[in-house]
């Protein structure tokens, strides 16, 4: 392994325990099971179903409770949208208790402000359900939806329990706005792929790095 720190292979929002079990069967180390759109009673059921199959293998399992939305601009509406215009639902405190205790899950996806994607107003995150969540909760939490949320509001959410946060979209904005521009003052457009990635990598990493920073986790990996 190429890696000089700990590396865990990670497969992300699967729906279908096919995936999961063909993701476990070529190494992945964690999967997620997202059926947090479905009703708490088979939510509870189908993590379950994934939880005692990972774990046979050795493989950590991630959940989702409440359903974070998708605030892309120009998806599908929702008549439950919330004040950051995205289809959420809270996750519930109670419900929470007993969606642990009856999956045994490693770690879960609450849900208390942010979204999927890029938001269509400021977000404002509820830290008082989240101080509450991770008061009540046995397993570490985790946020989706971490891009673009204010970075006062962020590290206001890690010191209030939060121990994962996924971040994409302000990632690959990075990416493609620097591929764009590299690409646009090329006369020719015959170039090595390594060429044309080059400084998108490099434009990645920077944000990568200011969002360790900001998540206070520089040096952190044992």
């Amino acid at each position: 392994m190429a890696a000089t720190v700990p590396v865990c292979v990670h497969l992300d929002h699967a729906t279908e325990f096919d995936l999961i079990k063909k993701a476990i069967a070529q190494g992945y180390s964690s999967v997620m099971i997202d059926a947090s759109v479905l009703p708490l009673e088979e939510n509870i059921a189908k993590t379950r179903m994934v939880v005692d199959y990972a774990h046979a293998f050795g493989v950590s399992v991630e959940a989702e409770l409440g359903h974070v939305g998708d605030g892309i601009v120009g998806s599908s509406e929702s008549s439950a949208k919330g004040d950051s215009g995205h289809d959420s639902t809270m996750t519930d405190v109670k419900e929470m208790i007993r969606f642990i205790e009856e999956t045994g899950v490693d770690c879960l996806a609450v849900s208390f402000g942010t979204s999927h994607g890029v938001y269509k107003c400021e977000p404002h995150l509820d830290l008082e359900l989240l101080a509450g969540l991770n008061a009540a909760s046995a397993v570490p939490l985790v946020v989706h939806g971490g891009s673009g949320t204010p970075d006062d509001q962020m590290k206001e959410a890690i010191q209030r329990g939060i121990t994962k946060v996924n971040i994409y979209s302000d990632i690959t904005k990075a990416f493609f706005t620097e591929m764009k521009e590299f690409l646009n003052k090329q006369t020719n457009l015959s170039l090595w792929t390594k060429t044309g990635y080059q400084s998108a990598l490099e434009a990645m990493k920077v944000v990568i790095r200011e969002k360790m920073e900001l998540l206070g986790t520089v040096r952190k990996a044992e």
